[in-house]
């Protein structure tokens, strides 16, 4: 499955990104949500059965990455932009819309992150890899 199938069958609406996890070695970014939910069908249904509680979206083989802003820390609302096929090392641009709410939640801040990585996959909170 390439990384446009596979983002079509993840469900991370009225959910929260509660790390961004980035590891050099492995060439991994990894985004912490509370709860990811999977589309079987042409779209979310309240179908819970493959929900993962504290699961990762993870994107590996990253070549490059950007905050825009700069400075917000990721700790609220995430959002798919969009994910599209970079023909520069056969990879995927993967954008997310992230919050950054301050502690008294008044100054809520649109982070976005821009990867550049070759596949996607899920990780439930015990490390297992999830790829269809």
């Amino acid at each position: 499955m390439t990384p446009l199938e596979f983002y079509r069958t993840i469900y991370i609406g009225d959910r929260w990104c509660k790390q961004v996890l980035i590891d050099g070695i492995a060439q991994e970014i990894k985004l912490k949500i509370d709860s990811i939910s999977r589309i079987r069908g042409a779209q979310w249904d309240y179908y819970t059965d493959e929900d993962l509680p504290d699961g990762f979206i993870v994107l590996e083989g990253v070549d490059r990455f950007e905050f825009s802003p700069q400075g917000p820390i990721p700790n609220d609302w995430i959002d798919f932009v969009s994910v599209s096929e970079v023909t520069e090392n056969e990879s995927y641009r993967f954008e997310f819309s992230l919050g950054a709410c301050t502690s008294d939640a008044t100054a809520p801040t649109e982070v976005t992150l821009t990867v550049f990585a070759k596949q996607l996959c899920l990780e439930d909170a015990v490390g297992h890899k999830i790829r269809t």
